[in-house]
């Protein structure tokens, strides 16, 4: 199972949420051998650490692993937390005769953005008050910008579009960790054993490496929210339409006569 995110993006902090779920376990890349600082020498040091001498081979997925049985080292990648961080708002007015359109976007920063690489894209879908949905998918740590729109025909010069404009911040918060066997050889043996299968997560304490690295996605999503057209009258009376995604409502305290 890939990682998805669901966010629901409303007019206010009550109204919005976030549900993330899901992770990525794959085999441990070169980048995340040396994030988790698990190279030849990395490696040898912590098994010398656990083990009390040092071995003339390690692998962390190779012939021994097949030979004994042994799980090859994986990476899991799994999201820890998801939280709306803050909603802003500013009342907006768009002229309809230049036939404006209600756009959505989804901005992705993330931090720090190397040294994992996922096996799978992550699933997003997010859901605008107007009836908009975004849904995509993009690779696990790449800063990116999704959009999605609607076009309003245009109208009189004296209609308008007023709506609020939202700024939504999203926090999603990954653990990366690493599991599975280390295969060690001493050549004229260790203890009795020429061959060794030790946990990772064992080496890398006894070599005081932690086993645990966190990433964090800031996804900021912008939006028209509440949006109806206003129209002027002859004599200046002030009323509502409906129109494409537009929301009719009778509450006009946003209009300045």
């Amino acid at each position: 199972m890939g990682i998805e995110l669901s966010i629901v993006a409303g007019q206010c902090y009550a109204s919005s949420s976030v549900n993330a779920r899901g992770e990525d376990r794959h085999a441990t890349s070169e980048s995340e051998v040396e994030l988790f600082g698990l190279g030849e020498e990395g490696l040898t040091e912590a098994v010398t650490a656990c083990l009390g001498r040092r071995p003339d081979r390690v692998q962390i997925d190779g012939l021994l692993h097949g030979t004994h049985g042994w799980t090859p080292v994986t990476t899991t990648l799994r999201v820890a937390s998801a939280s709306i961080t803050g909603v802003g708002s500013e009342p907006v007015e768009l002229p309809l005769a230049d036939g404006p359109r209600l756009v959505a976007t989804a901005a992705h920063v993330w931090s720090p953005n190397g040294g994992v690489v996922a096996a799978e894209d992550v699933q997003y879908a997010i859901d605008i008050p107007n009836g908009q949905r975004l849904t995509y998918e993009h690779a696990w740590g790449v800063d990116t910008v999704e959009s999605s729109s609607i076009e309003i025909a245009e109208d009189v010069k004296t209609n308008t579009l007023l709506a609020l404009r939202i700024d939504l911040g999203v926090r999603i918060v990954y653990d990366a960790y690493l599991s599975g066997d280390v295969a060690v050889l001493f050549r004229d043996g260790h203890e009795g054993h020429r061959v060794w299968g030790v946990d990772v997560g064992t080496i890398m304490a006894a070599g005081g490496r932690p086993n645990g690295r966190n990433f964090a996605e800031n996804v900021r999503v912008r939006y028209l929210a509440g949006a109806r057209v206003v129209h002027a009258g002859p004599g200046g009376q002030v009323s509502t339409v409906g129109g494409p995604g537009i929301r009719a409502g009778a509450d006009l305290a946003l209009i300045h006569a």
